[in-house]
């Protein structure tokens, strides 16, 4: 049997060879940002006006430095549950999900830029109280940022976007949105 400072010995060269070599994260975090707007949900109903609101954060992975990663979750719920009424009885259809997106960016000067997103999609219907189905899905979006610090000189700061975002589903009840939001975020 071996003792515990053979064990030790005979990892020790091992242990030397790990910890002179710098090591780097597989995933780095590049930025987080939330917004709110204004579009369409659509499950097992005819479209309605909703509010959406939305938050996610960027990443990159250690093959691809052009291209970043988005995940992100989205709400939409009927815009009429804003309104001041009677509520007994009445139904609000909301929709919520989670995306994952491969996002490009193209920049047109030092402090605008252009971001196009594709990806996978899950989105929950819940266009009636007894309608809770799970669909599997694409989210796409386009948006115009406006960076607020110098990117040349730092990679942190805050900047604003207007995005187009839209998301549908291929099986169960179809659930789909599109709107527009007002982004803040913050890269870091």
């Amino acid at each position: 049997f071996l003792s515990l400072s053979g064990i030790l010995m005979k990892l020790l060269p091992l242990l030397l060879i790990v910890i002179t070599f710098e090591i780097y994260g597989q995933i780095r975090f590049s930025s987080i940002s939330a917004g709110v707007g204004a579009g369409y949900i659509k499950g097992n109903t005819p479209s309605e006006f909703a509010y959406l609101a939305g938050a996610n954060f960027d990443f990159h992975l250690w093959f691809s430095s052009k291209f970043s990663f988005r995940a992100g979750v989205i709400y939409g719920r009927d815009f009429s549950i804003l309104v001041p009424e009677d509520r007994y009885g009445r139904n609000y259809p909301y929709l919520q999900g989670a995306s994952l997106s491969i996002v490009a960016t193209q920049y047109v000067s030092d402090d605008i830029f252009f971001e196009g997103t594709g990806g996978f999609l899950m989105l929950n219907d819940r266009s009636f109280s007894d309608i809770d189905e799970w669909a599997p899905g694409s989210a796409i979006s386009v948006t115009v940022n406006k960076n607020f610090y110098n990117r040349l000189i730092s990679k942190e700061g805050i900047s604003v976007s207007a995005s187009f975002e839209s998301g549908f589903t291929f099986f169960k009840t179809l659930p789909q949105y599109y709107g527009v939001l007002v982004k803040l975020r913050y890269n870091f």
